[in-house]
């Protein structure tokens, strides 16, 4: 399998962001990519993101690829015992 690197933006309200670098590694297929670059997005992200997103992948060609992102949500419990 070949590396490649891609870059990515949102757009947000209509309005294209800046690219970011986003080292992918080892290439799987495109939604899988663009799961991961959405991730990235989330975790340097110091707003909160309104869902679903748009978010282009640009790869080392520079051909663009657009994608619809939505956010699972899946819920985590934790318990901790108190007194009565």
């Amino acid at each position: 399998m070949k590396i490649m690197n891609y870059k990515y933006y949102i757009f947000d309200v209509g309005n294209k962001c800046d690219a970011i670098n986003f080292e992918n590694g080892r290439v799987d297929n495109l939604e899988s990519i663009a799961e991961r670059a959405a991730e990235d997005h989330c975790e340097k992200s110091d707003i909160d993101t309104s869902w679903p997103i748009e978010l282009i992948l640009v790869d080392e060609a520079s051909k663009e690829y657009a994608f619809q992102i939505e956010m699972e949500y899946m819920p985590e419990f934790s318990a901790t015992q108190f007194e009565m």
